[in-house]
Formats: structure tokens, sequence, C-alpha cells
């Protein structure tokens, strides 16, 4: 979702990977909560920045407008659980955000330290990179992964391709 003619209420990417309205997140959150003047324009909507894009918010499902890249990804998971994928945003360290694709249990295989733990799909100017990484959490050395792709509709068409690599809902 994207429209810069649409005013939009702000969200927020958590330390506990969800994405939420600042309704949901609530102000008592906050680390340094605001005045009733300050949350009720904290909460508005407004015109979506530069370098934002829009998603939702995981608890009420109000538009809300947030860094492209955490936006983008959220929208990628929300679009493979629509075609009964399992992923779901995941932290990777700090406040980076991903998408994680939980991978088929054939790719987990025993859990060994070279069979497959996670798959990542971040977004950057631009583009999707997807990881794919061992038990080990060290980029796992295999010919389908850490790739490129220009679209939501590439990842989308790379699941479908490839649907014994990804656990389903």
């Amino acid at each position: 979702m994207n429209s810069n003619d649409e005013n939009v209420k702000r969200g927020v990417w958590t330390p506990w990977a969800q994405v939420l309205c600042y309704d949901c997140h609530g102000n008592e959150n906050l680390p340094n909560p605001k005045t009733d003047e300050e949350w009720a324009r904290m909460t508005a909507p407004r015109p979506v920045a530069d370098g934002n894009a829009i998603t939702s918010c995981d608890n009420c499902g109000a538009h809300v407008q947030m860094d492209e890249s955490v936006a983008y990804e959220h929208e990628l998971v929300l679009a493979l659980r629509e075609r009964g994928f399992d992923a779901e945003m995941r932290q990777t360290g700090g406040m980076v955000s991903a998408c994680g694709i939980e991978p088929s249990e054939m790719l987990k295989g025993a859990g060994g330290p070279d069979d497959i733990s996670e798959i990542l799909v971040t977004y950057d100017e631009g583009s999707y990179w997807m990881g794919v990484y061992d038990n080990d959490f060290s980029p796992a050395d295999i010919g389908w992964g850490n790739v490129e792709f220009k679209s939501q509709s590439a990842v989308l068409d790379w699941a479908f391709m490839n649907q014994e690599k990804i656990a389903k809902i």
C-alpha cells in the first residue's frame, strides 16, 4: 500500500516485532510519555512522509505509515500468510526488521548445524533481499538462497515455485 495523497496515522515498530498504530501501542508504553496535546498531534493522521509507506496495525487493522522498509516487509508477511505460508515479522538485532519465513520440516532436517533454521527477507532501496541461515545463524551455502528480488510479486512467485521449502500455516 502506498499513497502520498492520503492522510494516515503514524505507526511504530515494536521491540516485540509488531507494527502498531500509536493508539494501540499506548502513550504509557513510550519511553517518554507525551502530554495530552502532544499525544493528540502524534496520533492525528498526516500526509505520508518521504521514506514512509503504508501498512496496517497488527492490533486494530488501521492503515499506518512508517519507514518503508518495515512497511514493505510487513506487507510481504501479510501477503505470504494470506496465501497459506508461515511468515511473521522478526527482529534481527537492534530494532532491525525482517519478514521471517519458516522453513519446511524438510529443510530443518534433524536440526544439525548445516540444516536451515530461518529464511529472512528484508527490504532496502527498492529491492527485497532473501537470506537463508543455518542453525549456527550463518548464511547457508546453498544455490537458491541469498538472492535479490525487485518486487513483492517476485518474492511471492518464488514462494509458489518453492513451496516445498516453506512451512504452511
